[in-house]
């Protein structure tokens, strides 16, 4: 399974249960052009119903935060839902605000 396909699935499993929107987190213009790419992306699947599925998210939102402790302040506020982190980031966010990965991306080729 590639990358994308794993995150699509990741984000399917999430809305299910949110039942709503899913709400990506972002912190720079990177990571904010990707999100609007996946936006669009899940609303094509949704549109085609490509993948057969029933659950994929009604929308996909991109929110725009200044750093990553905005972003874990906003996933407990219920601003948000998923947000990217590096491992030491995860780290705190574990142990501060009780966050757990649902995703790790693998460099090795």
């Amino acid at each position: 399974m590639d990358l994308r396909t794993l995150g699509i699935v990741c984000i399917v499993c999430i809305a299910s249960v949110l039942g709503r929107s899913t709400r990506w987190c972002v912190t720079n213009k990177a990571e904010e052009t990707k999100c609007n790419k996946m936006r669009i992306e899940m609303r094509n699947l949704r549109y085609q119903n490509a993948t057969g599925w029933t659950d994929i998210p009604l929308e996909f939102e991109c929110v725009v935060r200044n750093d990553v402790f905005e972003c874990m302040e906003s996933i407990e506020m219920d601003e948000a839902d998923l947000m990217t982190l590096d491992s030491g980031q995860g780290y705190f966010a574990g142990r501060q605000h009780n966050m757990m990965p649902v995703m790790v991306e693998n460099y090795e080729d």
